[in-house]
């Protein structure tokens, strides 16, 4: 079996071309850290075009923000501008936030989310509020 070495600029680029390929196959493969943070993978050379192909990079994991952290983060008057906004949505999205523990940035409802807390206490302090928990 003839082995060949695919060099990867970065860690982020070598676990997105590994993941594109069946657990088998990875089992085959012998990564190794280069020097500046480069690393190359030695691999049977079928893998090779597999490897060498562009592949998307992973998601970004979600940030979760708990509902407690959210609130213990507001003033008196940012929880009651958040209050008064909740008691303008319709029952079932108030019901969905208040039945949730956190609050999620991959969650469907979180961009509607964000752009009230946006409009509500600007740019910066909605960051400083639902930042990870």
């Amino acid at each position: 079996m003839d082995m060949v070495i695919v060099n990867f600029a970065n860690a982020e680029a070598l676990t997105n071309a590994m993941a594109a390929l069946p657990l088998a196959d990875r089992m085959r493969c012998i990564a190794a850290a280069k020097s500046g943070g480069s690393y190359e993978v030695e691999a049977p050379e079928e893998l090779e075009a597999t490897l060498r192909a562009s592949h998307p990079p992973a998601p970004a994991p979600a940030v979760i923000t708990t509902k407690a952290d959210l609130f213990r983060r507001c003033t008196d008057e940012e929880a009651e501008a958040i209050e008064t906004t909740l008691m303008g949505l319709s029952v079932r999205k108030r019901r969905i936030f208040e039945g949730a523990q956190h609050i999620a940035s991959d969650d469907p409802d979180f961009d509607d989310l964000r752009t009230a807390a946006v409009e509500m206490f600007g740019e910066e302090r909605a960051a400083e509020l639902l930042a990870a928990s």
